[in-house]
Order: C-alpha cells, then sequence, then structure tokens
C-alpha cells in the first residue's frame, strides 16, 4: 500500500519527535544512499524508502518499531551497508533504520566477550579489543 504525501509528512513528523528532526530525512537522496548495497546495485522508485531515521538506542528503535506497527509501514534495518548478497536492500517502500549512531561498546575483559551496540565497525572493536591485548578473531 503506497502512502499519499500528507500520510508521509505526517510519518516523518512522528519519527521527528522520537530520534529528532535532526535524525530523520524523507529526502530521496539520503534514501538513495540507504537502500542500496555495494554490488551497486538500483533503487526502484517503488522501494524508496519514506524516511530514514537514525535512532541513538535501542529505546529509540522500539518506538519506531511501535509506530511503523500502528501505521502497517515496514522497517528494514542498515547497518555499515557491506552485505554483498542484497539483505539490506528494501524491497518495498517503508522506513529504514540506519544504526550509524549506536556505537556503545564495553569489553568484559574479566569474562573474555564483549558487547556492542549495531553502528559500531568491527575495525573500531579490533582497535579497543587490541587496546586490552585482545584481539577479534574475524
Amino acid at each position: 500500500m503506497e502512502m499519499n504525501a500528507l500520510d508521509r509528512k505526517a510519518l516523518v513528523a512522528e519519527l521527528g519527535k522520537i530520534v529528532s528532526d535532526r535524525y530523520v530525512s524523507p529526502s530521496p537522496f539520503e534514501g538513495m544512499k540507504n537502500a542500496t548495497t555495494p554490488l551497486g546495485l538500483h533503487v526502484e522508485e517503488t522501494t524508496l524508502p519514506y524516511a530514514v531515521a537514525m535512532p541513538a538506542n535501542s529505546q529509540e528503535i522500539s518506538r519506531i518499531l511501535k509506530l511503523a506497527n500502528r501505521e502497517r509501514v515496514p522497517v528494514f534495518i542498515r547497518g555499515a551497508g557491506t552485505s554483498l548478497i542484497g539483505q539490506s536492500r528494501p524491497h518495498r517502500s517503508g522506513i529504514i533504520i540506519n544504526t550509524h549512531r549506536m556505537k556503545r561498546l564495553t569489553i568484559h575483559q574479566e569474562y573474555g566477550y564483549f558487547e556492542c551496540e549495531a553502528g559500531i565497525t568491527a575495525a573500531k572493536v579490533g582497535d579497543a579489543l587490541g587496546r586490552v591485548g585482545c584481539f577479534l578473531p574475524v
């Protein structure tokens, strides 16, 4: 089901209340950037997102998902966009959640594990682990 312009504007306004207007974009250019893969596959007009939201934490993601569920709008998660098989590409219009702001990392060296959020890169994790004498075996 395609959203009309008024519904899109209301959706963007609601997303702005969740992540702040600074971190939500209805721009088709932001949408294209977040709907592509390294394979260079073209973004179809029918899959261009209504908005890209950039939450800072899991609570904001939860609120976005509740909104999307209430409005029956599909959601697609975007990390670094390094997928080589296309799973980060939306197959229809909706909301893209870009996790690039979520970069928290906690190293539990005494127990041999770490926890990180979805926006941190493997390189940053590897650097942080290296500072405490560990490494990321990928």
